[in-house]
């Protein structure tokens, strides 16, 4: 299944837990010395404001962040049942 798509139907379909599935996503960094640091992340469904074309709008922590779905490795149903993933 296409990620936007999933997401849409996690979204939309009552029977869903939207809310409570959790999106893992590669974030990458800078350190002091301007060297790369990747590591996963992850938010909830209910921190989802916005799906664009391409990229998910999520406000955490009063913090606004915005991820391209090509960053998004995983989405976890709220049985933690893996609904999609990304291969490596």
């Amino acid at each position: 299944m296409i990620l936007r798509d999933l997401l849409s139907k996690l979204k939309w379909d009552p029977r869903e837990d939207f809310d409570n599935a959790t999106i893992s996503y590669l974030d990458r960094t800078q350190d002091a010395r301007g060297a790369t640091i990747a590591r996963l992340r992850s938010f909830r469904g209910g921190d989802v404001v916005e799906m664009g074309r391409g990229v998910i709008v999520v406000k955490k922590d009063d913090e606004i962040s915005h991820i391209p779905f090509h960053r998004v490795r995983e989405i976890r149903s709220s049985d933690g049942r893996v609904r999609w993933s990304r291969g490596t």
